[in-house]
């Protein structure tokens, strides 16, 4: 199995030769880069690397899992990168490959070189021995991308998910009660302009990239008008939006003009009857593949569609659903249940895991290890020959990723959650219509992230006493 990692400590080129040496094949390749001590005629002291490293680790194992894939006859494939300050003739990132043969081991390795370069996320500054510094090959990384959003556990915070409402216009089993919930009152909600606020204030201290979510955010009106405060914050790269898409088709065209990008769409049956019974919502499978198709129309790139997995419900949907990427460019997601006060005897007898989804994907065609679609979230992708689309796999249960987590929540009434679950919270709105400066109270609900969700399956124990997700947009 392919190999990858993103360190801040030296590489050594040995450790990396013995992750592919022991493989049994006749060749091995070697490629290093190396921090030079001239560049154009000017001398060179170090260099320096940045990155988005969630992303970078990200893409660097989907490399690595293409270049393996591709060596006929089998192989290996190991590749790492280093981060932070580096001195001359240090290495900055190394691929090992073993093959067959020495030409396919010696072109595998290139080509992962190539693609590391083209395709992560990584910036590199080079220090010259007259103290001046100069970004390299026109890539910068974005104003504050050194700045204060950086956790107790060295996890840089890049990503808000904004709940605009509380409100839904579904009552999904998995999600909040049938009879609904006690609904905030409208002076309770963050409006549009306060919203804004909050990521100015962020977005000064690092923060890059934001979804819109609910409840169900169109149920919220005008909501393309607050996609055009968010576009117009310095700093802010991409808006994202979470829907049902009950309610989607007429307003798509209109939120892709005011700039969110990227849309994931929430869909848990391909069968009417059934999608109404999850929804708990008459007609709910039309409007939603109404929304999808408007979704395309529009130019939202990538379209995900989120599929929540419930032994006994919709389990035998999974091949169906992964055949949607066959003929469509969408992102199936398969996403394990999360225990919250309203649905503890679904999760804890209808639990179905990842990897046991993907194994039903088996059926249909081989499933192969894929470079995900654009975005912020902790999916492993996957793809089935020759489709249009890819399948993930988001699994916070039986393979947790805490670890790599890149974000916050901001509430409707204004609570900022540092993880989606446990009962840690920062009230802004109060302080915001003080007219007080933010940037402490962000801060503060930095330093209380937790390492890890504590989530017991079919129990409230780590939920914090949260009812349904869609109090903190999910």
């Amino acid at each position: 199995m392919a190999w990858s990692d993103i360190v801040s400590c030296e590489i050594v080129p040995a450790a990396v030769l013995d992750r592919v040496g022991g493989s049994g094949h006749g060749a091995v390749n070697l490629f290093l880069g190396v921090v030079r001590d001239c560049n154009e005629g000017k001398s060179v002291s170090g260099m320096e690397y940045e990155a988005y490293e969630a992303m970078a680790r990200e893409q660097l194992a989907a490399i690595a899992s293409e270049a393996e894939a591709s060596l006929e006859g089998g192989g290996c494939v190991a590749a790492v990168h280093r981060l932070g300050d580096l001195k001359v003739g240090e290495t900055s990132v190394a691929v090992a490959v073993s093959a067959p043969h020495r030409a396919s081991a010696f072109e595998a390795a290139r080509g992962v070189m190539d693609q590391i370069k083209a395709r992560l996320p990584i910036w590199k500054r080079e220090r010259y021995v007259d103290g001046s510094p100069e970004w390299l090959g026109g890539r910068t990384p974005a104003a504050g991308a050194d700045a204060t959003l950086v956790d107790g556990f060295g996890r840089r915070i890049e990503y808000l998910r904004i709940s605009v409402t509380d409100k839904c216009n579904l009552r999904c089993v998995y999600c909040m009660p049938e009879e609904g919930l006690h609904w905030l009152r409208r002076d309770e909600l963050l409006s549009y302009e306060e919203i804004a606020r909050v990521v100015e204030t962020m977005a000064g201290m690092g923060l890059r990239r934001l979804r819109l979510t609910g409840g169900e955010p169109l149920v919220r009106k005008d909501l393309d008008r607050l996609a055009s405060l968010l576009r117009a914050v310095d700093g802010i790269e991409d808006i994202a939006l979470s829907t049902n898409a009950v309610l989607l088709a007429p307003v798509a065209r209109r939120l892709r003009d005011a700039g969110i990008s990227r849309i994931n769409i929430s869909l848990d049956s391909l069968r009417p009857e059934r999608a109404d019974e999850i929804a708990r919502r008459p007609g709910t499978l039309a409007r939603v593949m109404e929304g999808l198709d408007a979704a395309l129309d529009a130019g939202f790139d990538p379209v995900k569609i989120n599929v929540v997995l419930v032994r006994g419900v919709n389990d035998d949907e999974v091949p169906a659903f992964a055949e949607l990427t066959r003929t469509r460019p969408v992102h199936v997601r398969f996403i394990e249940i999360m225990p919250t006060a309203s649905n503890l005897d679904l999760s804890a007898d209808n639990f179905l895991s990842c990897d046991e989804a993907l194994a039903a994907v088996s059926s249909v065609g081989e499933l192969r290890p894929a470079p995900g679609p654009p975005g912020n979230g902790p999916a492993t992708y996957f793809a089935l020959p020759g489709a249009l689309g890819t399948i993930g796999a988001i699994t916070p249960m039986s393979h947790n990723f805490c670890d790599r987590c890149n974000r916050m929540r901001l509430t409707a009434d204004g609570q900022l959650r540092p993880c989606l679950f446990g009962d840690i919270q920062t009230p802004l709105r109060d302080a915001l219509r003080r007219g007080e400066d933010l940037r402490p109270l962000v801060e503060e609900a930095l330093r209380t992230k937790p390492e890890r969700h504590l989530l017991v399956q079919g129990s409230a124990v780590g939920s914090g006493g949260l009812v349904a997700l869609s109090q903190t947009g999910g």
